[in-house]
């Protein structure tokens, strides 16, 4: 504020903090929606954990909600629902959570009771793929689409991944390092993904 009040002794205005933040919200680059919950990775403090809010209130936060996906040393890279190919009343199959060299996929939504971990029931889909960007992960035609150090993958969120195009390097004119490939971006358009990223030759290109 500028205050410009005249009069009186030190007059000026007083701004009252009435609505405080929460404090139980875990903070994550990453977030998806799976069963009515939303679900939060991506932590600089945890690298390895995904949240989950309470169902149909994504305010709710209980403090063992979480699980924490081991494996591969790396940290998180990214999060979707996955596509539904089994029976399931929600339409989908559960989160995918991706990290630089691995996919995961959490199966239980169950919520914790005192502090013994009943949810985040997961399996290792693929042990040496997943992804340096979440932007550039894309749901077609069943499949989820993804870039990857060494080119673009699919999978059906069950199975490993499966290369889709050649080595990057094939396309552009230099080599993509990890720094540009985790600027990539995708969208889903008339039956095709698209992907970008940032162009090697020029200042300002894509």
């Amino acid at each position: 504020t500028t205050d410009s009040f005249t009069g009186g002794t030190s007059p000026a205005s007083h701004i009252a903090h009435t609505t405080t933040g929460r404090g139980d919200a875990p903070r994550g680059r990453y977030l998806t929606t799976w069963r009515n919950r939303l679900w939060v990775c991506g932590s600089d403090s945890d690298p390895n954990r995904v949240w989950w809010s309470g169902a149909g209130d994504a305010t709710v936060w209980t403090a063992t909600n979480f699980v924490d996906l081991f494996g591969p040393a790396d940290e998180i890279t990214g999060a979707t629902a996955a596509p539904n190919i089994a029976t399931s009343f929600d339409g989908a199959d559960g989160v995918l959570i991706y990290k630089r060299n691995s996919l995961h996929r959490i199966t239980d939504d169950s919520d914790n009771v005192d502090g013994t971990i009943t949810g985040g029931a997961n399996v290792l889909v693929d042990a040496s793929t997943g992804t340096l960007s979440n932007a550039s992960i894309v749901h077609q035609n069943g499949r989820v689409y993804c870039i990857a150090q060494n080119g673009i993958y699919s999978t059906d969120g069950h199975t490993s991944q499966i290369l889709e195009s050649g080595r990057l390097g094939r396309f552009f004119p230099t080599s993509l390092p990890s720094s540009q490939l985790e600027q990539a971006v995708a969208t889903a358009f008339q039956g095709t993904v698209l992907f970008a990223v940032p162009d090697v030759t020029a200042a300002n290109g894509t």
